[in-house]
């Protein structure tokens, strides 16, 4: 329903722009993902690259592979939902929430898989058998295989789902625990079997694989920070009404997951001994905690809406269970607090939703069509990708390529043209050997024109390009220069080799 509410509005040009690059390049000359161009784990490329054999390529076959993503998470969504109760107004407006919460809309894997972990997880604790135990684990490595982190994630959060089955639940021998923790080894190796085919089978991939990981070990973090939007912040920023309720919205949700998990797994392991199988109520809001608390790294490694849009969705969940959990002395109170603190929240989310953008500011959008897809976009947006195909189509030779810089590889799709280098998302420092081969990269590709923003990320120095990428800075300025009468965006410059 959402997709067709405004799965045609908007384009993000730069993260969503990466990941269409990609399954451009693997659906149409095979490329792999981290070997023959910079990428994520390769598994949400050939998600997409296998269904766009029925909805062919383009952006918005790109987007339809999300939301077929999409309903499986909230199908694990629901499904965990339905331990705890069975009216069908709840299960349809907690299935709206989950949804409207799945932001942004290309990076549907995190919050899928995040959901499908707390489900798994639940299950588990209510019938801790050895085949709930192989199947979290297959869940734990097809989410690494989508996404590394994810799998981490996965990884230590049924970590303690099964430490706590093991001490509060259920009586095992040490056979029977070393049995049992086996098996859920065993699922995480079958769920990360396509991994390891690939590392196996794909010449060049497993160097590719493992300088990802050696690259992340270099980088001083794991995303570009920013600070929380606490709620007690947000009204003395500048904006308007909906960017303060949005922000307003998520700056609850920063203050409150920590302490619903923690709070949750400490009652949890101190409360008394008993051995005996939890409530589906329980159940789902200790899986919720286990799970949720490490996703919180996702969301505040960049304390944006974005990213706690990926990783929200087993702090609703918990919400939900919370009154099915305990005997409130008050049950329908706390059913309605719950109810109106939800409800809020995500109306304040869907006041940065593209449909709701597009409502506000319906002067300021035009249609616009990439690669016979329709969609709808901002119109400074739109007047800048005709004068980059303009520019192109007029000015660059067959033989000629185009490198754009460093942060929009959305424009390649557009413009027709595959990156002349490997790195398409300069936005992290690069070794010596990484900037030489880009430099390389560029004499053998003929990449003739440069289409430079020269704007640094959240406006930090030391993320600009200058910084992360010093040679290839000095390459481009010894041997290009700075061409006029192209009416690009006012922090971009086209440059020519000389």
């Amino acid at each position: 329903m959402l997709y067709f509410l405004q799965g045609n509005i908007d384009f993000n040009i730069a993260d969503e722009g990466y990941i269409w690059y990609g399954i451009e390049q693997t659906i149409h000359i095979d490329a792999v993902p981290m070997r023959d161009y910079r990428a994520y784990d390769p598994g949400r490329y050939y998600w997409a690259a296998a269904w766009a054999t029925l909805f062919g390529d383009g952006l918005l076959s790109f987007r339809l592979s999300s939301v077929i993503l999409q309903s499986i998470g909230l199908l694990a969504g629901l499904l965990a939902i339905h331990m705890v109760t069975r009216r069908k107004a709840i299960l349809f407006a907690a299935t709206l929430v989950l949804a409207l919460w799945m932001i942004p809309r290309h990076k549907m894997v995190e919050s899928s898989f995040a959901m499908l972990a707390v489900y798994f997880a639940a299950q588990l604790i209510q019938y801790p058998t050895r085949r709930k135990h192989f199947l979290i684990g297959v869940v734990v490595g097809l989410a690494a295989f989508f996404g590394r982190n994810l799998g981490v994630y996965g990884v230590l959060g049924s970590c303690v789902v099964i430490l706590y089955i093991q001490i509060k639940i259920v009586h095992q021998s040490v056979r029977q625990v070393l049995e049992y923790w086996l098996i859920w080894l065993s699922g995480i190796v079958a769920g990360y079997l396509p991994m390891f085919l690939m590392i196996i089978l794909i010449p060049g991939f497993a160097n590719a694989f493992g300088d990802s990981i050696l690259f992340w070990l270099r980088q001083d973090e794991t995303n570009i920070s920013m600070p929380v939007i606490w709620p007690w912040l947000v009204f003395s920023r500048p904006g308007t009404f909906a960017d303060t309720l949005s922000q307003f919205s998520a700056g609850l949700v920063f203050l409150i997951a920590p302490l619903l998990y923690g709070l949750t797994l400490l009652k949890s392991f101190l409360s008394s001994f008993k051995k005996d199988r939890t409530t589906p109520g329980k159940a789902l809001l200790f899986a919720s905690a286990a799970v949720g608390i490490f996703y919180l790294h996702h969301a505040f490694s960049r304390a944006d809406i974005a990213h706690l849009g990926q990783s929200a969705q087993p702090f609703l969940l918990g919400v939900i269970a919370l009154p099915f959990a305990y005997r409130f002395r008050m049950p329908r109170l706390m059913g309605v607090g719950v109810t109106t603190f939800l409800a809020f929240i995500t109306v304040g989310i869907w006041f940065v939703s593209h449909f709701t953008n597009l409502v506000l500011n319906a002067s300021t959008y035009t249609p616009y069509e990439i690669e016979d897809q329709k969609i709808i976009i901002p119109k400074p947006q739109a007047n800048y990708l005709e004068t980059v195909q303009d520019f192109v189509q007029t000015s660059v030779g067959s033989d000629e390529s185009v490198l754009i810089i460093p942060y929009e590889p959305g424009l390649y799709p557009i413009i027709g043209q595959p990156s002349p280098i490997w790195d398409t998302y300069l936005l992290w420092k690069a070794t010596e050997t990484e900037q030489n081969l880009a430099i390389q990269q560029l004499a053998a590709k003929h990449a003739n024109w440069i289409i430079l923003d020269d704007y640094p990320v959240d406006g930090r120095q030391d993320f600009r390009l200058s910084n992360i990428y010093p040679l290839l800075w000095d390459f481009i300025e010894n041997n290009y220069q700075t061409i006029s009468g192209v009416a690009l965006p006012a922090t971009h410059k086209l440059l020519k080799r000389k």
